[in-house]
């Protein structure tokens, strides 16, 4: 049985992409995560779902001496049974049952090249 932690899953909104559709069961995504022995173990697989990607175009702006430049950009991707599918960051979060606060930590480690 799947220990819940108090995570509720959020409500499933609806995504340009589908993202919820292609998952089916999102119990199964929740349970492997959550079966894990401790949360070390965890952040590394979920680091590995995390793509980081270089930006692929920096866009001018007006401001542009004040403006934060993004250094990486991500794609999330959750597994169900043996495959692995692409899903925004919203519905990462709601599969996984995982809050936000999570992924940036971890984004920002992948970004310095470390290990959770």
């Amino acid at each position: 049985m799947a220990r819940n932690h108090g995570l509720k899953q959020r409500p499933q909104l609806g995504c340009a992409r589908h993202c919820y559709e292609e998952v089916g069961d999102p119990d199964d995504v929740c349970i492997r995560l959550y079966s894990m022995e401790s949360k070390d173990i965890q952040d590394v697989y979920l680091q590995g779902l995390i793509d980081t990607m270089d930006i692929a175009r920096r866009r001018p702006r007006l401001n542009y001496l004040n403006s934060k430049k993004k250094s990486a950009s991500f794609k999330y991707h959750v597994m169900v049974g043996h495959q692995r599918i692409g899903v925004c960051l919203t519905a990462c979060l709601s599969l996984q049952r995982i809050k936000v606060k999570r992924v940036r930590r971890l984004r920002e480690l992948a970004i310095l090249g470390e290990s959770p």
